[in-house]
């Protein structure tokens, strides 16, 4: 039994002969032969990246704790999670559920909850961004970089993978 607004993210790797009955609901399974290192790393990452962002989340809400009602209930609480949404980091694309704060007070006194992990409309890590920026199309790479190098570059028109 884990404490109130506790959670416990666990990965576990199994072999493909042990049912998946006989693991605990919330217990993520890799199978299928064994995970290769690159499925293995993106599940690494978004367990990571949930416990951080669920960290991120509670330490907001032990913050605005003692905001309350006249009835002693609390006006900033937790409020779900924002819609699956696809992120693309250095383990690859991952994806992740953005933790939402409902904000009760009157309008005026509002703080909006923003992660500083995943902001809003945040879909590459900025170092993803950095090595391979979005606006850099193949045609502006210098001729001289490419002589005697493979021409298929691993590449699409708007200058990454996608």
């Amino acid at each position: 039994m884990h404490p109130a607004g506790k959670v416990r993210l666990m990965l576990r790797v199994v072999d493909e002969t042990v049912s998946n009955t006989e693991h605990d609901a919330g217990a993520g399974v890799v199978g299928a032969g064994g995970p290769n290192l690159d499925e293995l790393s993106r599940l690494a990452a978004r367990e990571m990246i949930a416990v951080a962002l669920e960290a991120e989340r509670r330490a907001w809400l032990d913050a605005h704790a003692e905001v309350t009602d006249a009835a002693g209930k609390r006006l900033v609480v937790g409020n779900g999670y924002l819609p699956e949404r696809t992120i693309t980091t250095g383990a690859g694309q991952v994806e992740v559920k953005a933790p939402r704060v409902a904000d009760k007070r009157p309008e005026d006194e509002r703080e909006p909850f923003s992660s500083t992990i995943l902001p809003r409309y945040m879909r590459k890590s900025p170092k993803v961004t950095g090595v391979c920026p979005g606006h850099l199309p193949v045609a502006a790479l210098p001729r001289a970089a490419l002589r005697g190098r493979d021409r298929r570059l691993p590449v699409g028109r708007r200058g990454c993978r996608r």
